[in-house]
């Protein structure tokens, strides 16, 4: 399967991305003045936070995560240490809750999953990964990285990594949060929040 536990943060990230991005497009039947350019202002990401809400014998957890964000983009990095082989099924539930700006409510609401994307139960992430004879791609080798089931025990380390967040605008302004919790044969894997808020 993919380095799912050190993509974590940037999947994440992903979601509210393919969920609340927008082209500035003008409304039907409205015609810009030649010359006038719609634009819609950069969003970045800001107090991001991860929290560990599993134990530190879990058999993996994310360590030196950092989050950036300028320019329109983010930029992730950070580490997955797996301490025992990890093998399939495994089971993952993540749970996103968004509090847009624009939404008066004093509680955030659960984006559905809709199509594998959102607040969904994966009942295997070896599912995902690269069939057991294909060989894994050469960008993934060259990061260190696994690409399929089992995982062995070590540390897998990617580098800074950057995204362009797109059309974002002000509706996408806001706080958002995720849980995940990951288990194999009913034995936890590991379990983290991430909170971060989105502005301009």
């Amino acid at each position: 399967m993919t380095p799912f536990l050190s993509l974590l943060v940037v999947g994440f990230v992903t979601v509210v991305i393919h969920d609340c991005s927008c082209d500035p497009k003008p409304a039907r039947g409205f015609r810009v003045p030649p010359g006038l350019r719609l634009s819609v202002p950069q969003v970045k990401v800001n107090h991001f936070k991860i929290e560990n809400c599993g134990s530190d014998s879990d058999p993996a957890r994310l360590e030196d995560v950092t989050v950036s964000s300028k320019n329109g983009a983010v930029t992730v990095g950070g580490s997955a240490v797996i301490t025992e082989q990890l093998e399939s099924p495994i089971h993952a539930k993540l749970v996103i809750l968004a509090q847009p700006d624009h939404v008066l409510s004093a509680r955030p609401m659960t984006i559905p999953c809709n199509n594998g994307i959102g607040s969904c139960e994966y009942e295997d992430l070896c599912d995902f990964g690269i069939e057991e004879d294909d060989a894994c791609p050469s960008m993934i080798k060259q990061l260190g990285l696994p690409c399929k089931c089992p995982i062995q025990p070590g540390r897998y380390t990617i580098g800074e990594q950057t995204f362009p967040l797109g059309h974002l605008g002000a509706l996408a302004t806001g706080k958002y949060g995720l849980l995940a919790n990951l288990t194999h044969n009913d034995k936890q894997v590991c379990c983290y929040k991430i909170n971060f808020a989105l502005m301009t």
